[in-house]
């Protein structure tokens, strides 16, 4: 999939169809196979950490978090990206994830609670029942954060 193995995390816990949740764009969904879920993963993960990295107190990184995935939701309005992009979109994961790890457990639970509110918000607004929001949301947040040791 991807050299990411957040991203591979992440996109392993999502099925196709909760995958088109994030990133539907206009009722038409331009990917098929592993690029839904590899594009689905790196907006659930982003937007995952740009909450829960406010939560915890690094707000640069959580506002370029965010910034960050309002791009590449953009990109994906015109279809699949970039293999390019994808990377670049993996890596920056790999570096919000190792930082997530250097905070202390009891800080992190409150993180993950906000972070996974981010998710569930965003599914919410792209029609997702609050159930099954809240579903994913857990999915993504245990997935996102199960390496470092967080989840």
């Amino acid at each position: 999939m991807s050299k990411s193995r957040l991203v591979d995390r992440v996109s392993g816990s999502l099925s196709r169809p909760d995958a088109t949740l994030f990133i539907a764009v206009q009722e038409r969904t331009y990917f098929v196979g592993e690029a839904l879920l590899v594009a689905a993963a790196i907006c659930a993960a982003e937007q995952f950490f740009s909450g829960f990295l406010k939560e915890l107190g690094v707000e640069d990184l959580g506002a370029e978090t965010a910034r960050r995935l309002k791009n590449f939701v953009l990109r994906l309005a015109a279809g699949p990206p970039d293999p390019a992009v994808v990377e670049e979109e993996a890596v920056f994961l790999d570096r919000l994830e190792t930082e997530a790890s250097r905070h202390a457990a009891d800080t992190r639970k409150r993180a993950v609670s906000v972070g996974q509110t981010a998710v569930q918000d965003f599914l919410i607004e792209r029609g997702a029942t609050r159930a099954q929001a809240a579903e994913i949301a857990g999915s993504v947040a245990k997935s996102a954060l199960h390496e470092a040791g967080n989840g």
